[in-house]
């Protein structure tokens, strides 16, 4: 089925501009929004949400876990590379094709996986959710989970994680098989190991930072960082974890805590401010905030509000994920998009873009 992604169709009020400060109540200390548009959701597809992201230096490869067709089918971790704020909120996006020109999965089920689900009878079914990455001498590596859901809509197990390589953007992410977790084949970690699930970026002493957050218990998420050279990625053995004094250690359940949080975390470096950042968000006051440190693995201040977003109808706001290579002003001004599902025109894919306050 091809679908023409590159229509920038206009959904509701897809692509419009809202006056500042109109919904974003307040001011915050450290800089004010200066753009807010909704994403046009191309005419071809029912439902999207908030997407993930892979930064490349050039353009942000935007990956939806979930989305659905119009025609009601479903899609899996498919991407479009974003070139600019400006492009985004016109509706221009270059969705990553299969040789048929259906919309490819970045991140795929082995056929051992496949047959597996086939032989099922419990409704029960395979899935796998990229989270993030982080992109190295022009190949870009995915950390995802795979997991078994089903036959309930909240029914969902999570067996581990895992990575991919993309050798060049827009191809396949071919699954690392490091052979270390029993059965699993694919997997850097078990359900039982420290997760590694929340966003990654490559850092300029050459290492990459790799973020988990510890699902310990309802809305409680200590949240940990591992460092890796980005050529042992595919090694668990090679990554090494913050500890609780501030040295680097090889067991990743002595990790120390560097802050706690259930939402959306997008770690990274900001040239701007000169600090290594941390955007997070408040689920429920549904604001976007901001953390920063003089270093990659901890002593991350409290953090600070940047802005409201658009309250959902129900639920909590989605994503709230930064995309680093959108931002301009070597920093000064950042992009960040985020889901509502708040009723009237205002619902759908926000990307905001925050300029920082003269002197950070």
């Amino acid at each position: 089925m091809r679908i023409a992604w590159f229509a920038a169709a206009t959904v509701l009020c897809g692509g419009c501009v809202w006056e500042l400060g109109e919904e974003l109540a307040g001011r915050s200390r450290l800089g004010e929004v200066v753009g807010d548009c909704v994403v046009p959701m191309p005419a071809e597809l029912e439902a999207w949400g908030a997407p993930v992201s892979v930064e490349y230096p050039d353009r942000s490869l935007w990956i939806w876990v979930e989305a659905t067709a119009a025609d009601g089918s479903a899609l899996r971790n498919v991407g479009a590379f974003v070139s600019s704020v400006e492009a985004a909120c016109r509706g221009e996006m270059s969705f990553v094709f299969d040789a048929d020109g259906a919309p490819l999965p970045l991140v795929s089920l082995t056929a051992e996986e496949e047959a597996l689900d086939a032989a099922r009878t419990d409704g029960r079914r395979t899935q796998l959710a990229l989270t993030g990455g982080f992109v190295h001498g022009g190949a870009g590596y995915g950390y995802y989970e795979k997991i078994v859901a089903g036959p309930g809509l909240f029914d969902a197990v999570t067996i581990g994680t895992g990575l991919c390589r993309m050798a060049a953007a827009g191809e396949p992410c071919e699954r690392a098989t490091p052979g270390v977790v029993p059965d699993e084949p694919t997997l850097l970690w078990s359900r039982g190991g420290r997760p590694l699930d929340r966003g990654a970026f490559l850092a300029s002493d050459g290492y990459a930072y790799v973020w988990g957050c510890l699902h310990a218990a309802a809305f409680l998420d200590p949240c940990s960082v591992a460092r890796v050279s980005p050529g042992e990625a595919g090694d668990p053995a090679a990554y090494e974890y913050a500890g609780w004094d501030g040295e680097w250690i090889a067991d990743g359940w002595n990790a120390g805590a560097v802050f706690e949080d259930p939402g959306a975390l997008t770690p990274g470096y900001n040239a701007y401010l000169g600090r290594y950042t941390a955007v997070t968000v408040d689920i429920w006051n549904s604001a976007i905030e901001l953390r920063r440190s003089e270093a990659p693995g901890g002593g991350y201040d409290d953090p600070v509000r940047l802005f409201d977003a658009v309250p959902p109808e129900e639920w909590f706001i989605g994503g709230g994920i930064e995309h680093a290579a959108l931002a301009e002003e070597g920093g000064r001004t950042i992009a960040v998009s985020y889901f509502t599902n708040a009723a009237g025109p205002k619902r759908g894919l926000h990307l905001v873009t925050f300029r920082f306050a003269e002197g950070g």
